[in-house]
């Protein structure tokens, strides 16, 4: 995750989402 450094971005379809902090980045 590029805002807070977690390495775990979940993966929702057409977006991934950082369960930790909130951090939505878009394909």
């Amino acid at each position: 995750c590029p805002r807070c450094g977690d390495t775990f971005l979940g993966d929702y379809g057409d977006r991934q989402h950082c369960g930790k902090c909130g951090y939505t980045e878009f394909e």
